[in-house]
């Protein structure tokens, strides 16, 4: 089952990376990054009383393969934040 082997590889793509840098350094390397914003996600739904929007951005799925070939996603990001979308889901996996 496709969902199986995910989790499968994910699981040992996560065993090895934890092996190149500990969850603390990369953490403070996050914390410490200039391109790094805190944003709050439950608050932004919480806005407004009216329904909430999340939008995803995502190049590729398992399933389906590659979606969108000429993937740019601060320019979707922009389009669905013009649209009205409360938060973004922005799908980062390789695979």
């Amino acid at each position: 089952m496709l969902l199986d082997e995910i989790v499968g590889y994910k699981k040992s793509y996560l065993k090895e990376s934890k092996k190149a840098i500990s969850e603390y350094a990369l953490l403070k390397k996050l914390a410490t990054h200039p391109k790094t914003k805190k944003r709050d996600f439950k608050k932004a739904l919480k806005k407004t009383k009216a329904l909430s929007l999340i939008a995803e951005l995502k190049q590729a799925s398992p399933s389906s393969g590659v979606i969108i070939k000429n993937y740019n996603p601060a320019k979707i990001a922009k389009l669905y934040e013009k649209s009205g979308a409360s938060c973004i889901s922005v799908l980062t996996d390789e695979r």
